[in-house]
């Protein structure tokens, strides 16, 4: 859905930007969706095949892994309704905000049935106590030093409106509104509640600490091209988190980011390169080239960082990549830095060996 568009449905201001999500999101939707993953043994007899980065390993069948498009859009739809939900968006003066319109913000149809495990009540996100399906929402927030956030929620309203008025009823309400009778929302428990043991209100709404902050302008960005979608607005927020702890920039490997991320190889390349493109992330390459003969202990992991808002474009930019160079170049390269550092390789005669 276009940047636009989302915007003026759900009557978008700046003031409205912040959304804090807790940092154990990411291990908590690896460790549930590893756990639905088709229990296939290793086919011994595929192929072995090279990564890009010089490891080896058996070709994966395409029903191997974990589904990365079902991860990240959970973790996007995790993230969208805890934002409708901290700034009261679910009634705007266009419409009801319900699942289908979810969808359709990160960019699926409406009635695609092949995401409902997740999002349905007692579904993926409900199992894992992420969120939990009601009928009660918030009408409108306030906050202050004081009493800190609060919300007036729809129950508190009808509760009010029919108590001393006996031709005023919850349908009527519901009708005048134009609140379908069956109409539920999903209920960000994490938001309110961190753990199960909480008797208080320490969720990511009250308490940030161990968080990343996503500003709804980055979400409305990566919905509005289709090139970056879900799996790149993912990916973004992960490197993000990892720039939380360490702001100089995120040292990692190829590989290591395989098994954070949950990405396959290629999918993760891809998104990589179209992150960079749209200066959504900077790479710094630590060192000069890449070849598959290059010594591991020699090899050094690339710096990510992420950008802000205000850095992204709207048209993909060119930027450096690192050069890949043959086994026979580097061994070009080696023999020269050799002769370099010692002078002149020497020929010395068989027969004056002293052996």
């Amino acid at each position: 859905m276009k940047y636009e568009t989302i915007e003026e449905l759900l009557q978008y201001n700046e003031k409205e930007s912040k959304i804090f999500i807790p940092n154990e999101i990411f291990d908590d939707l690896k460790k549930k969706f590893n756990e639905l993953k088709p229990d296939i043994k290793d086919d011994k007899s595929a192929a072995i095949i090279t990564t890009s980065t010089g490891v080896k390993r058996r070709k994966r069948g395409k029903n191997k892994g974990l589904n990365i498009n079902h991860l990240a859009f959970s973790y996007s739809y995790y993230y969208l309704i805890s934002w409708i939900y901290r700034y009261a968006k679910h009634r705007t003066t266009n419409e009801i905000i319900d699942n289908g319109k979810v969808k359709e913000i990160l960019g699926y149809n409406a009635d695609t049935k092949g995401l409902d495990y997740i999002t349905k009540k007692n579904g993926l996100l409900d199992q894992m106590e992420y969120t939990k399906t009601d009928k009660d929402f918030p009408l409108t927030w306030t906050f202050n030093q004081f009493e800190g956030l609060e919300f007036s929620m729809l129950s508190e309203y009808i509760e009010a409106e029919t108590k001393d008025n006996p031709f005023v009823t919850k349908s009527s309400i519901l009708e005048m509104y134009q609140i379908p009778r069956k109409y539920t929302v999903k209920y960000p428990v994490k938001a309110f509640y961190r753990t199960q043991e909480s008797d208080y209100e320490n969720g990511t709404f009250y308490e940030v600490e161990n968080t990343h902050m996503i500003p709804f302008d980055v979400f409305m960005y990566c919905m509005d091209n289709e090139n970056i979608g879900t799996i790149g607005f993912y990916l973004y927020c992960f490197i993000k988190r990892m720039n939380d702890f360490y702001s100089g920039g995120w040292d990692t490997s190829i590989e290591n980011l395989i098994l954070e991320t949950e990405i396959p190889e290629s999918t993760l390349l891809k998104y990589i390169d179209v992150l960079r493109k749209y200066k959504m992330i900077d790479v710094e390459y630590n060192q000069e080239y890449f070849c598959l003969a290059l010594d591991p202990k020699d090899r050094k992991a690339n710096t990510y960082t992420v950008n802000d808002f205000d850095l992204f474009t709207y048209k993909p930019q060119s930027y450096k990549k690192m050069e890949i160079i043959s086994v026979e170049e580097y061994k070009k390269k080696k023999e020269e830095e050799f002769v370099k550092l010692f002078g002149n390789t020497v020929d010395i005669p068989l027969e004056d060996l002293p052996y």
